[in-house]
């Protein structure tokens, strides 16, 4: 399995704990782990998506003039595309604010040829509101919300021929989050414990959590210091904030 981890230099710290944490639970350590960075696929050809900065910090999509909060927000719908052209049929894409707590292995054990794509299929959909990234930046709610913030992405499946990499640069926000070149047939389901959110998904859950993840916030990020898991987050990023 080739894993692809979004990566935003203003959330380095919530990169390197996902890597890590990953990297611990792996029973192959030759898992390939690959930073998906929006300035190397412009670079590359593959991305051309318009963006505007505001003063405050705040991203906003220059196709719809929505707000949107880090650099790989719709980079991750090119994992399919990436994927191929890595010669790998079964990738992973996470956010930079998950810690894995299982082997990622364990998730080739699903059904995943018989989808295009499968994720934990979220119900809610949270108010608006403010989520600290590096900065405040708005965090807007959207129909099948974190849904492809974990995606176990079968890159063989034709339906993924619909998403090309002119439509990842020109499909609105919406439409990309929420699955829309997927019929609902072609979106298949992962148990909730590989991706469960802070503070929302524990009366759900019976057992251990195999992927944590931070959507309101990481734990070095003001109001969050005592979330869910937070201590264990800490342990994979001691003494970074010294460093940087």
């Amino acid at each position: 399995m080739i894993v692809y981890v979004g990566f935003d230099a203003r959330d380095f710290l919530g990169y390197v704990a996902t890597v890590r944490s990953l990297r611990a639970h792996a029973s192959n350590r030759f898992t390939r782990i690959v930073p998906l960075c929006d300035w190397k696929l412009r670079a590359a050809g593959y991305f051309n998506r318009p963006s505007l900065m505001e003063g405050t910090g705040q991203r906003i999509d220059g196709l719809d003039g929505r707000p949107y909060s880090t650099e790989f927000a719709f980079t991750r719908f090119l994992v399919p595309t990436l994927a191929r052209l890595a010669g790998e049929k079964l990738a992973l894409f996470c956010d930079a604010d998950i810690l894995f707590r299982a082997d990622v292995a364990e998730l080739e054990s699903q059904p995943w040829q018989d989808h295009a794509l499968m994720c934990v299929q979220h119900g809610h959909i949270p108010p608006a509101g403010i989520k600290e990234v590096g900065v405040q930046v708005s965090n807007a709610p959207y129909t099948r919300k974190n849904w492809s913030s974990v995606m176990l992405i079968n890159a063989d499946h034709p339906a993924h021929d619909a998403l090309t990499v002119s439509e990842v640069s020109s499909r609105p926000g919406k439409w990309l989050h929420g699955l829309q070149w997927l019929d609902d047939s072609e979106i298949g389901p992962l148990p909730l414990r590989w991706n469960y959110l802070v503070n929302q998904s524990a009366p759900l859950l019976t057992g251990d959590p195999a992927a944590v993840h931070f959507t309101e916030g990481l734990p070095n990020e003001p109001g969050h210091e005592n979330d869910e898991y937070a201590d264990e987050w800490r342990r994979y990023t001691h003494g970074l904030e010294i460093e940087i």
